[in-house]
């Protein structure tokens, strides 16, 4: 009869021990007989003892130990045999005999343990394994553990034995999914196991790398007992470590216009010195086709601060972010797309990140933050002599909201004395772009050439612009540039042209000749004695250089206007074939016949190649007057002087009468001259 036990379970040395009232044959014993149960009603929890072996001789007592599976079963078992009242034995008939010739079986029994020794012993880490692939630790153990009391804050990884403090990195939370028993899987939060990537140069690279130091809040046994620390300097290493081998996806992704910067984020830490961004584009949708609306970038990077991290922000060159703008990609979180090649960024295992590719996969924006940022007129040039103003911007603006009357020229930076604002004579055909070349129209050009102390030099040349000028392709207007801080040019190219004449207008009823010339010109250098009128082209056969003459329009005009000296109008009349007519007037003119508002020499007009006038003659109409005449009697000679120049053949001197009054009356005397005359002169 069993009479009583005795169950030990400390210092992991676990056993039984049954007292019976004689001597027993311990080969005998059937250990599946032995049942524990927490109490002996018919819902105890209870557990049936399966492969323990007794270790004692034949006797009255008998010591069976625990086998390590039936111990650790026992232990799991938490509300049986923790104390004296839940620990209860039940022995089944047969379940051993006493050494008689013909030996008797035990009878059935129940009993309370008569002596209890609870476990006091604490558990401990007997291997680890790692796995950056699924971002877990599996820690085994000598005996059950509690999982419920679980605290991944008690692991510290670490590269070797006795570590220095900036080689450890100790877990700040995670969680496991295991049931109490062995083993323990530890599921590394994201951001301990991107900690660790972050060091895989130096941490957990290799099995050889991989040990692990465990505080005592780590874990607990089936009974409360703490585990067993491992120390810095005993740190324990991997059993096996298996690297990360899965390639990482891209979750989401941000733009935001206005920084410049493109965000893209990853499941895991990426090693930032793998990137090539030239194997990342934006489009502005999920497929496009053509070319037109997808751009790879072609340069930036991240910050030389950046660490290697799952976010990896993109600081986009200027070229790449004008181009996105130009081609209204990302204009909207709408039209703002990501395509991605397979060697754009790799994780710290150096796997690269899964293709996005155009019409199959590619993503929206998550979080898209608009250019709200004027566009700033950085710099521009001037060049006078092709009348070009090429302006350089901040970022990609929009030449459709282009009005150049929004510009305007100033001789200084503040407190200016002269400007001059663009007209629609000005105009642009450039395209969406950071720089605007503007054509200045012949009107703004000479206007501002007629303005001497503006823009002849790069001292006196200063730009304002009005909010009206531009906008960028988002819309936001051009940064303002008032005239109290206007901008001066960076180039400036003087005006080095020749002045040209364009056209010319003779005028005999006036005794005026008008001459156009290409642009503005110092009427104060006029000087008509360097002009000669032809009366053909090449050839003539009469020419004239007049002699200076007074200039009848003052100032920096476009057009002069000459008054003919007197002498030079009778010498041109004395002939039918000279400047009597458009066909017969010509003009030939050397370099000092005026000069341009940059002391440029006129363009030489040859005698060989004459400028024939414009259709503009304008013929006399005025008759020629007598303004005096001599009368010689002894010789019986008339003079007559004449107004202009006259055709002697013409004279009808049955038209001339002398009288001895200026009014006839009275006793005055008059005669009508008869007869025939001869002339001597035309004038």
């Amino acid at each position: 009869v069993l009479q009583s036990f005795r169950l030990y379970l400390d210092h992991n040395n676990d056993s039984l021990t049954l007292y019976f009232d004689e001597t027993v044959l311990v080969s005998s014993l059937d250990v599946t007989s032995i049942t524990l149960a927490s109490n002996l009603s018919a819902n105890a929890i209870s557990y049936t003892l399966r492969n323990s072996v007794a270790i004692t001789n034949d006797g009255t007592e008998v010591v069976v130990q625990l086998s390590f599976a039936d111990r650790n079963a026992l232990k799991l078992l938490q509300g049986l045999a923790t104390n004296v009242n839940n620990t209860f034995l039940l022995m089944t008939l047969g379940g051993i005999v006493d050494v008689a010739l013909v030996p008797n079986p035990v009878q059935p029994t129940s009993l309370q343990v008569s002596s209890y020794i609870g476990d006091k012993t604490s558990p401990w880490v007997t291997q680890y394994l790692v796995n950056l692939n699924e971002g877990t630790l599996t820690l085994n153990f000598n005996e059950p553990v509690d999982v419920t009391t679980f605290d991944s804050t008690g692991l510290v990884l670490q590269p070797q034995q006795s570590a220095i403090a900036s080689q450890m990195y100790q877990l700040t939370g995670g969680h496991t999914n295991s049931t109490n028993g062995l083993s323990v899987i530890a599921i590394l939060t994201v951001d301990d196991l991107n900690a660790v990537k972050q060091r895989i140069d130096t941490l957990y690279t290799t099995q050889a790398y991989a040990y692990l130091q465990v505080l005592t809040r780590l874990i607990k046994d089936m009974v409360g007992n703490s585990v067993v620390s491992i120390g810095n300097a005993t740190a324990m290493q991997a059993a096996v470590l298996v690297n990360d081998t899965t390639h990482s996806i891209l979750t989401t992704f941000d733009v935001n216009m206005t920084a410049g910067t493109l965000t893209l984020h990853f499941p895991e830490t990426m090693r930032l010195s793998t990137l090539d961004v030239r194997q990342i584009g934006l489009q502005i949708d999920t497929q496009t086709v053509g070319g037109y609306g997808q751009h790879n970038l072609t340069g930036g990077g991240v910050s030389g601060q950046a660490v290697d991290y799952r976010d990896v922000v993109i600081y986009l060159t200027r070229e790449d972010l004008n181009e996105l703008k130009r081609q209204r990609i990302c204009r909207h979180s709408t039209d703002c797309y990501l395509i991605m090649g397979a060697g754009a960024i790799a994780d710290m295992e150096r796997n690269y990140a899964l293709t996005l590719v155009n019409g199959l996969n590619s993503p929206v924006v998550s979080v898209y933050t608009a250019d709200v940022t004027a566009p700033v007129v950085w710099s521009y040039t001037l060049d006078m002599s092709t009348d070009e103003l090429v302006l350089s911007f901040s970022e990609t603006i929009d030449m459709a909201t282009f009005d150049v009357t929004g510009l305007a020229l100033q001789d200084s930076g503040a407190n200016s004395t002269t400007s001059y604002r663009l007209t629609s004579s000005s105009s642009s055909s450039s395209v969406d772009g950071v720089q605007v070349l503007v054509h200045i129209g012949w009107t703004d050009s000479n206007a501002i050439k007629a303005l001497p102390p503006l823009a002849t030099l790069s001292t006196n040349t200063f730009l304002t612009v009005s909010s009206s000028t531009i906008k960028d392709t988002f819309g936001n207007a051009v940064a303002v540039i008032s005239s109290s801080s206007a901008q001066n040019v960076l180039s400036y190219t003087p005006d080095t042209v020749q002045p040209a004449i364009t056209g010319f207008c003779f005028n005999m009823e006036a005794g005026v000749i008008t001459i156009s010339f290409s642009e503005t010109v110092n009427a104060s250098t006029f000087d008509l004695s360097q002009f000669t009128l032809l009366n053909n082209a090449s050839g003539a056969s009469r020419q004239l250089t007049f002699v200076a003459a007074v200039n009848s329009t003052a100032g920096y005009p476009t057009v002069i206007a000459a008054v003919i000296a007197h002498d030079d109008l009778n010498q041109i009349k004395r002939f039918r074939d000279f400047a009597t007519a458009a066909s017969n007037t010509y003009l030939s003119v050397t370099t000092t016949g005026v000069f341009d508002m940059k002391h440029n020499a006129l363009t030489v007009i040859s005698s060989g190649s004459a400028l024939g006038e414009s259709n503009c003659h304008v013929v006399e109409t005025s008759p020629p007057r007598v303004i005096g005449f001599d009368l010689d009697m002894d010789r019986e000679l008339l003079t007559l002087l004449f107004s202009e120049t006259v055709d002697a053949s013409t004279l009808a001197i049955g038209g001339v009468t002398l009288q001895s009054d200026r009014a006839l009356g009275g006793s005055s005397q008059s005669h009508r001259l008869t007869g025939t005359v001869s002339v001597t002169d035309n004038v």
